[in-house]
């Protein structure tokens, strides 16, 4: 891989030229790429503890906008307010850090709809439920899931005024 992105590079295509070509980010192509690029990734995992699962998903929460915003807090921040039994805030379901596929941190008010990179705008969530969100805000996607249930012949019903509990009731059908 890294040959191939040299190769791409030294024949004048842009990074998002070979990212496209190759099917990698153009993070992976700047990290070949760019100068001392490896060397930067290498200092930054040594100073936040490289083998922190979650300080990498608070980075990537940081850097996902384009925007040139001051990082509103760190890892311990977050690992603060997770506490010691982090769980999904939509479903619920407990998180395992150690596993990093099966969790992300959310921006609860998407960026795309006026939210920002602050500690209380981010949240534990499922990949897979994150992946289903994508830039809706939460009343979006109950209303989302519950036209996919009511569809499939349930009944839904909300049993506290003051949260976001859906409730399955027997099936239609």
């Amino acid at each position: 891989m890294k040959t191939k992105i040299i190769e791409l590079r030294s024949e004048g295509k842009t990074y998002k030229d070979i990212s496209l070509l190759l099917g990698v980010s153009p993070t992976t192509v700047a990290y070949y790429c760019a100068p001392n690029r490896k060397e930067q990734v290498t200092r930054w995992c040594s100073k936040y503890n490289k083998n922190n699962r979650l300080c990498k998903k608070v980075a990537t929460f940081h850097g996902i906008t384009k925007q040139k915003v001051p990082k509103s807090f760190t890892y311990r921040d977050f690992l603060t307010k997770i506490g010691n039994d982090p769980k999904c805030y939509l479903t619920g379901t407990p998180i395992y850090l150690s596993d990093i596929k099966s969790y992300s941190i959310d921006h609860v008010i998407p960026v795309s709809r006026g939210g920002n990179n602050s500690i209380e705008n981010a949240e534990l969530i499922r990949t897979d439920v994150n992946k289903m969100k994508q830039d809706k805000t939460n009343e979006q996607l109950f209303e989302l899931c519950k036209l996919v249930l009511e569809n499939n012949g349930y009944l839904i019903s909300k049993q506290f005024p003051q949260q976001a509990d859906l409730t399955l009731g027997e099936s239609k059908t």
